[in-house]
């Protein structure tokens, strides 16, 4: 191998180092938000999709059902397939959704690898260490597995199917492709809203975490708001 070639090697071996998921599709119900305010909690579908450039891809997959099986609820459903010289992983299951005291009980009798936490007036995704020994684990598999949140792309659809409306608003997010810095909606009963959050240097404004700002209408946190909206430093 000539230097120059070697050097290429090392790079492209630097560069995917490390991967996003390409999606993390999630749909959350305005019913779901009122079980957990009430002390349930709830699960909620998802699916996420991984695409990498391996050519043995059908021992890597076997490999990592086996792997992801415990972490999940039951029935996970999981695919594979190619698409333009990638190897497609594709999985849907459900994660819980509920209040840290609520999320603490259920996680003592099982090991989700992530959560949708209730906040005072927020949701948020929480990565749990359940997830940080499965990373481990896919890169011992596949050095290319080495997957990191944020998704390039995560894609929340807010669903109203109460006649209770809710007000939520999202930062730094796409809506039909266009760009919002802050996107505020009321979700009635029957309607529905989608938008996308993109991952790192993708977003309007990198340093934001994703999440979802619920304000129940009426309330002294709908008065309150701007207290708890995030900060940052960006120029």
């Amino acid at each position: 191998m000539t230097l120059r070639n070697g050097a290429l090697a090392a790079a492209v071996v630097i560069l995917s180092a490390s991967c996003q998921p390409d999606s993390i599709s999630l749909v959350l119900r305005s019913s779901d938000v009122h079980k957990v305010d009430a002390g349930g909690i709830v699960f909620l579908p998802i699916e996420v999709v991984v695409s990498i450039y391996k050519p043995d891809a059908d021992r890597d997959y076997i490999e990592i059902q086996n792997l992801l099986a415990p972490f999940l609820p039951t029935d996970p459903a999981f695919s594979e397939g190619v698409e333009n010289e990638k190897s497609i992983f594709r999985l849907s299951t459900s994660i819980p959704f509920g209040t840290r005291e609520s999320l603490a009980r259920y996680s003592i009798a099982s090991k989700p690898l992530l959560r949708l936490v209730r906040e005072k007036n927020a949701i948020i995704f929480h990565v749990t260490e359940s997830w940080r020994e499965v990373q481990r684990e896919l890169k011992r598999i596949n050095w290319l597995l080495n997957v990191e949140l944020p998704a390039k792309s995560t894609f929340v659809e807010f669903r109203g199917d109460t006649e209770n409306p809710l007000e939520f608003r999202a930062y730094s997010v796409f809506v039909e492709g266009k760009a919002q810095m802050l996107l505020q909606q009321t979700v009635f009963d029957e309607t529905s809203r989608q938008f996308e959050f993109r991952g790192g240097e993708a977003s309007i404004w990198h340093t934001l975490p994703l999440n979802l700002f619920i304000i129940p209408q009426d309330s002294e946190l709908s008065r309150s708001f701007d207290e708890a909206a995030p900060q940052s430093n960006s120029k």
